[in-house]
């Protein structure tokens, strides 16, 4: 029997891998395609699977910053990334990597409808451009990428910003009315900032 070298064995081994990987790139390009995605679509989702296990890049953190300051903007109270949003949903997608995919997968989606339309990334967008391609993403079919990273960030975004007390004032709301009850419940409703 023929002895094979350390550096060809490895080299062998290290081929089958990367046969094995485009084989999986393929089956899955396959698999989007009978799906019905689109072409960008499919290679936004290539692009997260391949970085499935990686955080968030610098741009993909910058691009969420700037979205969910677009969803909450600052006015009498803070905005989204003052109140610390945004290092929530971060430690979320360190913590939850299925998360993290969902988030990266509608960001790829994101730039690359960015760079189609404004030649830009999405971060580096105007407000109104950024705008355009939120209603855009809003308005989207239910399965694309970029209408389930809306959804999915404007779920997490009011539900982390309204579970703060300090937001409640916008609201009119004083809070939980326990242990008490509502003790003017039978009277008409106040106007905000009225005592009752």
């Amino acid at each position: 029997m023929k002895k094979i070298s350390r550096r060809k064995f490895i080299t062998s081994f290290l081929s089958l891998g990367g046969l094995a990987l485009a084989g999986v790139l393929l089956l899955k390009l396959y698999q989007y395609h009978r799906a019905g995605y689109s072409t960008a679509t499919i290679m936004a989702k290539i692009r997260a699977w391949l970085r499935y296990d990686k955080p968030l890049t610098d741009d993909e953190q910058e691009s969420l910053r700037f979205y969910l300051e677009l969803l909450i903007p600052e006015d009498e109270t803070p905005g989204a990334t003052a109140a610390g949003i945004d290092r929530r949903l971060f430690e979320r997608c360190t913590k939850q990597p299925y998360y993290r995919k969902t988030l990266r997968e509608g960001l790829i989606r994101l730039s690359t409808m960015a760079a189609e339309r404004f030649q830009q990334p999405f971060h580096r967008l105007s407000p109104a451009q950024a705008e355009q391609l939120i209603t855009a993403s809003e308005q989207a079919g239910a399965d694309s990428l970029e209408r389930i990273l809306f959804i999915q960030l404007r779920e997490d975004a009011f539900i982390d910003y309204y579970a703060q007390s300090t937001h409640w004032s916008s609201l009119c709301y004083q809070g939980p009315p326990q242990p008490m009850g509502y003790l003017n419940s039978r009277l008409p409703p106040e106007q905000c900032g009225m005592n009752g």
